[in-house]
């Protein structure tokens, strides 16, 4: 007896499967590493964008509820002196861009992000690093803002709903301020697929003479649609059976960034490194019970000779709107003073094949108040709800139905997957 599987069916179960059986190891199988056109360096009004600083940490999100994206940045911050005491410079913090034209690399500048007279700030440093993260913290449907920076803890801000943000409070994780180290950068994602967002943080502390760096995983203990709790201490995060980053040369200041790049049901993980080098780590496992294959660098072809690429930090989203992930980092320019963004468009042939018939398959209404059908004669096995940055929103689901009645207005994926693991992806607006 014969038995043939499409590529989409191996890499979705058949090969997990089997290593699950025990009668295949993860070693014979060569992680893919993804592939990304030339930068476009990102310009405002036909002038390249700069940031202040020599720091430039993008965020990708619909900050303001009105359907489309906005790319958050997040600088670096300088202090002055006065008789001996360190002096805040009031420089913006988180710039705001909008209406992104993937052909030309064209932004439109919308000012400071409204945080009140909040800043990542710290009088103990004469500098300090603001890093932006998104997710829905307290549950009531908008994005809120985690804040990293250079001074170890993570800073909650709450979005009334319009873009405007407030400080809260700073992240604990078992009644204790989380602060593994400097540098923190939070990334928010359904790591163990229970339906609510864990975090990611990665750092970096002292270690006897120098520093070591590592990405620790925190767990939300408090279910989908709650306030996102973390009732344990973070675990440093693994991946091929040590530690994430041990054997890699320059793993310093680590910016990590889940998100399902092979579109095989499961998330990946990009980290961005001081170096200015960028690494992939192909989650091996499943989408309850990761395992991270042993990292990749991703080749970068930075058009500019006069930027080579340090402290950078990735966002990984479909900003162009082709259908597929591409990487937006930013990156510090030689002289060190200042960053810009560069977006690297996906030219990957990872991930699968989708053997649905699109033709047959669609998704209506589309934009959708309150259900949304799927109509297809495929027989389905599980139909999922993603926002744009690949993060699984918990919502009720029929046989050939979503109720996505009390969804944000604003863009998201629907993503259907019949009994043989053909998978099916469609954006949609909710209105």
């Amino acid at each position: 007896m014969q038995f043939s599987f499409s590529k989409k069916e191996w890499n979705g179960w058949v090969y997990k499967g089997l290593v699950i059986a025990g009668l295949m190891a993860t070693a014979n199988v060569q992680a893919q590493t993804p592939t990304f056109g030339t930068g476009v360096l990102l310009q405002e009004n036909g002038s390249d964008v700069f940031f202040n600083g020599g720091f430039a940490a993008p965020a990708i999100a619909d900050i303001d509820g009105d359907g489309n994206l906005e790319i958050v940045v997040g600088t670096r911050n300088f202090y002055s002196t006065t008789n001996g005491n360190w002096d805040y410079v009031s420089d913006v913090e988180f710039d705001v861009y909008s209406d992104f034209d993937s052909a030309t690399g064209s932004v439109v500048g919308q000012g400071a992000l409204n945080t009140g007279n909040f800043t990542t700030a710290d009088y103990s440093n004469p500098y300090s690093y603001a890093i932006p993260s998104f997710v829905d913290f307290d549950g009531d449907g908008d994005l809120d803002m985690v804040a990293g920076n250079y001074t170890e803890k993570l800073a909650l801000l709450t979005n009334d709903g319009s873009g405007n943000f407030t400080f809260t409070s700073y992240l604990q994780a078992n009644n204790a301020t989380i602060a593994p180290g400097n540098f923190t950068q939070a990334n928010f994602a359904d790591i163990d697929g229970d339906g609510d967002m864990d975090m990611l943080v990665g750092e970096r502390h002292s270690s006897g003479s120098g520093y070591e760096s590592q990405i620790h995983l925190y767990t939300n203990s408090a279910g989908a649609g709650n306030t996102i709790a973390f009732d344990s201490p973070g675990t440093v995060l693994q991946a091929d059976g040590s530690n994430l980053g041990v054997g890699i040369t320059g793993f310093h200041i680590p910016a990590p960034y889940l998100v399902d790049f092979d579109n095989d049901g499961d998330l990946d993980l990009f980290v961005g490194l001081n170096i200015g080098d960028v690494f992939y780590f192909e989650n091996t496992g499943s989408a309850t019970s990761p395992q991270f294959s042993a990292g990749s660098q991703i080749t970068l072809n930075f058009p500019q000779s006069y930027f080579y690429g340090t402290l950078a930090k990735p966002a990984v989203v479909d900003i162009d709107g082709d259908g597929d992930l591409d990487l937006l980092i930013g990156v510090t320019e030689n002289s060190g003073t200042s960053a810009v963004l560069y977006l690297f468009t996906n030219e990957s042939s990872l991930g699968v094949e989708n053997d649905f018939d699109t033709t047959s398959i669609k998704a209506y209404p589309n934009p959708v108040t309150d259900v949304l059908h799927i109509d297809t004669a495929n027989e389905i096995n599980a139909i999922q709800v993603l926002t744009v940055t690949g993060q699984q929103i918990e919502v009720a689901t029929s046989d050939k139905s979503v109720n996505v009645a009390k969804l944000q207005t604003g863009i998201y994926i629907v993503q259907v997957t019949d009994v043989h693991g053909n998978t099916f992806t469609q954006k949609f607006v909710k209105k």
